[in-house]
């Protein structure tokens, strides 16, 4: 991070509101620019030399020696006004030049005067800065400031006006080739949890979860030949409809399949609904129409009033009126008692009716074949057909979506048409609002007008997989389906919307958005000019129109309301009120009419001539005092521009260079008022009026190549750069929302790539939502709501993967340049996407369950799940996942499965959810319990080993109790021997008991060390030969039972050992072995065998010895490894977080040692206790973690037969200190005393 200071200059008070930015694209209020009459000062130029700080003074007599003249020769005029103090190593002078354009004349002249480049050479040799020609290290003349010129001002053309199209939706077709059953898809259904499925001809039934096609034949138990209906009842059985095999149902196992033979009425099944008490009623071809209540078939023929026995459509109204269409007699309706039939003669289309709808405004549309479409108001039938701009004369199905646009499909044999769109809300429209509706481009847009109605027609030419079209169906997500010949295609007519040239954009390549305050949207194009869209009409400005060049790049609004588009040729101003500044004798016609002209207002240009710092204009940024700043040309640095003059700031101010010098990409004004700006291959430079502040990658930044900056509504600022998106905390490092991310950590930078879910590297331009979510723009679009990334890419809808601006509308809708159109998104309502586990695999393969068991000598485990979502590419949906009670935190992946290596025994929850293209999560995660335990092979053995150590425990404790009672027997006798005397032969006697029994326990005790470690090593050594393969291979399973008998083994031994050394402390057959020791060695042992087991619980261990401590005579094994090593063990596997201390020092002539934790802490009544044999913390508090009772008692009695004595302070929930003494009786010092 690079610091240069401007120690004058600076850009004043800040004002206390704070105006709201957009880079590039988006809104931008600020504080006007107000003209001003032209201003009288000169321009100015600055010329800086590069040396060392402390020879400024020597040097300024040198340059005004050897340099100054011959600048004087060149007719540079030395300038009284001071230059802003840049870095301490610029030696900086201003000079007044007649035009800013002379500045770059007079640089030219001075290099390539050779008198001047002896003057460099001269100086560069003295001040010892020279570069490889021994000129001194300067940088050129360079304009500085100059007073603001008006500029060109001319009035603005009209533009060019071309009606909006509708643009283009998305078109999606799916067949064979991507795992559709057949090749002509006749039906559609959406069950209850989400899958989507196609029936049709020649390949049975397919089920689709957006990913994954799964095909049920009559090798599964479907019924023989094409489905032409699916249905789902209240009972959750799924009903097909065939054409020869009858009616098939599946209850998500088996298939059952009904035929005449039960009771239906015909095996061709084209029809299936459920009215409002239950009942399935079944359309047939030839057998009428069957109802079936779940026992029973009831069928209705011409016989009970039906009008035809081929039934073909079976429909109920709100009303529950059901509604039959036959083929041939017309559609009958039956109220439950009563017959009713209309034909042509009382206005029906045909009487072959294929398809029936209600639609919301109550009115009953029916589909005939080979007729158009019939709409029925109660009263009378109104017919459509291709006269009036229906596609086609056959209607097999009639769909109402939910914008309230009614579809009908048009195929039968040969007769289709495509799909018709028809809107029941207007009679008449405009031709302006039916193509913006349309969805469609006008020069592929068939519209037509009959019987005072309009539709929209869509063909193979928009995108339909064929013309024939059979079944229609809107999804959960708002996706339409359409099936038909050649497979089935999904549409996103209102989702997804692109506007490129044949819509009235100037050209595809859209460079920038922005929304005016009235509502309209502005693109810059590159090489097409500037075109505004009012909804209606796009208008676009160019160079005819007085813009200053077409290649437009940011676009922002002052407060006053007057535009600003940098662009290739500078910067250009429109004013639409500006036609009023205009001299008198200028044209002052009328305003045109909205949506037909532009022509009122003026432009104005500024460019270098007039002070810019370069024509190349790619940001612009107005700050809190109304001062406008322009970047992007090439080694140009930025000017500020404050309405009366240009001034120009580069690298002699301290701004950050590249090796393109200073190329600034972007500009920004954060909320505290600093001002950052984005340079090319140079990093971000912040400035605080003064002083410019320089990160680079070095601190932490993504990449160099900075494109984009934002500050979201938390105060998080974001810079968008060649190598990812970092986010920028402004005081500490800052911490990712999403653990699972593998984000990289600067000092106050977090950054984001493709790793953590980024569509692309390079990220150019920056939103936040209404919602607070962020979307980046670049390789494609990136959404991140603080958990999860989610990309948009070309297949989703966008006009292409180059995204250079985004903007969201007044009405919530998104807008994306790229390279090829304006992309409009419009977020359908959000369907949470649905999710299952579809197996648990690790022993076995355990398939939809709530619940597992599974072996720890399994090893691997794994999760298969799944989601279901049609708008999100299979590859980009997002699963977040945990396994609670092993994962801390969510994880997130793109695959369908995870793993999980050797778990150990415990039970567990794992977790999914699935997370949509638009970041909707699944309402609830998918759960499976599952739950480790050790082999059953081992459960037996280990039962045996688990009784014998408890037999050994309890027959050590009796002897240890009765060995207690006979110490205190010994301890009474004694003390009667003082007061009766004449007791001295009972007393005789009952020592010799004590004897007796201390023998027996002695004798028991060695026979106990014999019998049982015996045989217990020979268990742990063969273990670890086993381990070894010294027997041949081991498999995973046994290897796993192996290390779990050694472990289990190591445990019993140590239990043992406890128990015969406290045996041999309290008999009195424990010897030490004392010999000088070193403190502080002693320490060092402990801290070094326990280190990195506190390491592995994230806990510090803490060496502290004070000062040099002197030798003492001490049984070093036995107080190292029974009372230190003790000590250190029990505060590591107490404490969860924190830190383990360990310490010794000098003390009124002994060595007082500690271990301190910030463990759980011991209550004070359990304080005491803990040192008694086989006495613990109460168990809630130790449950977690294993001990035995032993080890403090063992301690203490070697501290004590040490003649010192142990102790401990502790408070619960703060930690504990225990403290023990020896007695000092070395002589010599140990080394000097060091932390660790």
């Amino acid at each position: 991070m690079k610091t240069s200071g401007l120690r004058e200059g600076g850009w004043g008070v800040r004002s206390a509101l704070m105006a709201m930015l957009f880079i590039s694209t988006g809104w931008t209020t600020v504080e006007a620019v107000r003209e001003s009459p032209l201003q009288t000062q000169p321009t100015l130029a600055r010329l800086s030399f590069i040396l060392s700080p402390s020879r400024m003074t020597e040097f300024e007599s040198a340059y005004e020696a050897k340099a100054l003249p011959i600048l004087k020769k060149h007719g540079l005029t030395p300038s009284s006004e001071r230059a802003r103090v840049g870095p301490d190593s610029i030696f900086s002078r201003l000079f007044e030049v007649k035009t800013p354009s002379e500045v770059a004349d007079k640089d030219k002249a001075l290099r390539e005067d050779p008198a001047w480049k002896g003057a460099l050479r001269s100086l560069g040799i003295a001040f010892g800065t020279p570069r490889p020609d021994s000129l001194i290290r300067f940088y050129g003349l360079r304009l500085y400031s100059a007073p603001a010129r008006p500029g060109k001002v001319v009035p603005a053309g009209q533009g060019r006006v071309v009606s909006a199209g509708g643009g283009t939706g998305h078109w999606r077709t799916y067949d064979t080739a991507d795992g559709l059953a057949g090749v002509t898809t006749l039906s559609i259904f959406q069950d209850r949890a989400g899958y989507l499925w196609f029936g049709g001809f020649g390949g049975g039934v397919s089920r689709y979860d957006g990913k994954t096609w799964t095909t049920f034949t009559t090798k599964d138990g479907l019924a023989k030949g094409p489905v032409w209906a699916i249905f789902q009842d209240r009972e959750g059985y799924l009903w097909f409809g065939t054409e020869f095999g009858g009616l098939s149902r599946y209850d998500g196992k088996v298939f059952t399949t009904f035929t005449t033979k039960d009771g239906l009425g015909s095996n061709f099944v084209f029809s299936i609904i459920q009215d409002r008490e239950g009942v399935l009623w079944f359309g047939t071809l030839g057998g009428g129409v069957s109802r079936f209540d779940g026992k029973t078939f009831t069928t209705f023929t011409t016989k009970d009033g039906l009008a035809g026995n081929g039934v073909w459509s079976v429909f109920q109204d709100r009303d529950g009126v059901l509604w039959f269409g036959t083929n041939g007699g017309g559609v009958s309706r039956y109220d439950g008692k009563t017959w009713t039939t209309f034909t042509t003669k009382d206005g029906l289309a045909s009487n072959a009716i294929l398809s029936i709808l209600q639609d919301r405004e109550g009115h009953l549309w029916f589909g005939a074949w080979n007729g158009g479409v019939s709409r029925y108001d109660g009263q009378k039938f109104t017919t459509f057909t291709v006269k009036d701009g229906l596609a086609g004369i056959s209607v097999p199905s009639i769909l109402q979506d939910r914008d309230g646009y009614l579809w009908f499909a048009t195929g039968w044999v040969g007769t289709g048409g495509g799909v018709s769109r028809y809107d029941p809300s207007t009679a008449r429209q405009d031709t302006a609002a039916l193509l913006r509706a349309s969805g469609k481009s006008p020069s592929t847009l068939r519209q037509t007008q009959g019987s005072g109605q309009r539709f929209t027609n869509f063909t193979t030419r928009d995108g339909l997989a064929h013309n024939e079209v059979y079944a229609l169906f809107q999804d959960r997500e708002g996706h339409l389906w359409f099936g038909g010949n050649g497979g089935v295609t999904r549409y996103e007519a209102r989702t997804w919307t692109t506007f490129t040239t044949q819509d009235g954009l100037a050209q595809d390549d859209v460079s920038s958005i922005f929304q005016d305050r009235e509502g309209n949207l502005w693109f810059g194009t590159n090489g097409g000019g500037v075109t505004r869209y009012d909804g209606k009409a796009f208008t676009t400005f160019t160079t005819k129109d007085g813009l200053a060049n077409n290649t437009v790049r940011p676009i922002i609004q002052d407060r006053d309301g007057v535009l600003w588009f940098g662009t290739e040729g500078g910067v250009s101003r429109y004013d639409r009120e500006g036609k009023r500044r205009l001299n008198d004798s200028q044209d002052r016609s009328p305003p045109p009419n909205p949506g037909e002209s532009s022509g009122m207002g003026t432009f104005s240009t500024f460019t270098a001539e007039d002070g810019l710092a370069g024509n190349m204009v790619r940001s612009i940024c107005m700050d809190r005092d109304g001062h406008l700043w322009f970047g992007g040309t090439p080694n140009g640095g930025v000017s500020r521009y404050d309405g009366r003059t240009f001034s120009t700031f580069t690298s002699q101010d301290g701004l950050a260079s590249g090796p393109a010098g200073n190329w600034v990409l972007s500009i920004f004004q954060d909320r505290e008022g600093y001002l950052w700006l984005g340079i090319r291959s140079g990093g971000v430079s912040r400035y605080d009026g003064k002083t410019f502040t320089t990160f680079t990658t070095q601190e932490g930044l993504a990449g160099n190549v900075v494109g984009a900056i934002f500050q979201d509504r938390e105060g998080h600022l974001w810079f968008g750069t060649d190598g990812g998106v970092s986010r920028y905390d402004g005081k500490t490092p800052s911490t990712s929302s999403v653990p699972a991310l593998s984000e990289t950590k600067g000092q106050r930078f977090t950054t984001f790539t493709t790793k953590d879910g980024l569509a692309s590297n390079g990220v150019w331009s920056f939103f936040q939502d209404r919602d607070g979510v962020l979307w980046f723009g670049g390789g494609g679009v990136s959404r991140y709501d603080g958990q999860t990334f989610q990309t948009i890419v070309q297949p989703d809808g966008l006009g292409s993967n180059v995204v250079k601006s985004i903007l969201q509308d007044r009405e919530g809708h998104l807008w994306f340049g790229t390279s090829k159109g304006a992309t409009r998104y419009r977020p359908p309502a959000p369907w949470p996407p649905p999710v299952f586990i579809d197996a648990v695999v690790a022993d076995q393969r355990h398939e939809k369950v709530s619940e597992v068991a599974i072996p720890s000598s399994a090893g691997l485990t794994v999760f298969e799940f799944h989601g279901i979502s049609f708008k999100t590419r299979p590859e980009a949906m997002v699963y977040r996942y945990r396994l609670k009670g092993y994962d801390r935190d969510w994880r997130n992946t793109h695959a369908r499965r995870v793993e999980y290596q050797n778990l150990p025994r415990g039970s567990y929850t794992f977790e999914v959810q699935a997370v949509d293209r638009d970041l909707v999560y699944s309402k609830t995660p998918a759960t499976v319990t599952l739950r480790v335990h050790l082999p059953y092979t081992l459960i037996g053995l280990l039962s045996a080993l688990c009784i014998a150590v408890t037999l050994v425990a309890w027959q050590t404790a009796r002897v240890v109790r009765r060995d207690r009672l006979l110490r205190g027997s010994n301890a009474a006798l004694s003390s009667a021997n003082k007061d009766l005397f004449g007791l001295n032969q009972e007393l005789q006697e009952a020592n010799r008991q004590v004897e007796q029994a201390n023998e027996a326990k002695s004798a028991f005790l060695a026979n106990m060390s014999h019998e049982i470690r015996t045989p217990l090593n020979s268990v742990i050594n063969f273990s670890a030969l086993i381990l070894e393969g010294v027997y041949g291979d081991v498999s995973e399973d046994m290897k796993d039972a192996v290390q779990e008998i050694d472990r289990n083994g190591e445990a019993l031994l140590a239990l043992i050992n406890d128990i015969l050394d406290l045996s041999k402390i309290e008999a009195g057959r424990m010897e030490l072995q004392l010999s000088e020791c070193s403190p502080e060695g002693m320490v060092d042992t402990a801290v070094s065998l326990l280190e990195r087991r506190a390491q592995e619980k994230g806990l510090k261990v803490i060496r502290q010895v004070d000062g040099e401590l002197p030798l003492i005579m001490a049984d070093e094994r036995r107080v190292t490894q029974h009372v230190l090593v003790s000590l250190v063990k029990n505060a590591i596997k107490f404490t969860h977080e924190g830190e383990v201390r360990v310490g010794a020092r000098q003390e009124d002539g002994h060595i007082l040692f500690w271990v301190s934790d910030t463990g759980i802490g011991i209550p004070l009544e359990e304080q005491e206790r803990i040192f008694e044999v086989f006495q613990q913390v109460d168990g809630s508090i130790t449950r977690e973690v294993e001990g035995t009772g032993l080890g403090l008692a063992i301690a203490r009695k070697f501290v004590e037969m040490h003649g010192g004595r142990v102790w401990v302070e502790s408070k619960v929930g703060r930690g504990s200190t225990f403290w023990f003494t020896i007695s000092g009786s070395g002589g010599e010092t140990g080394p000097s005393a060091h932390a660790v």
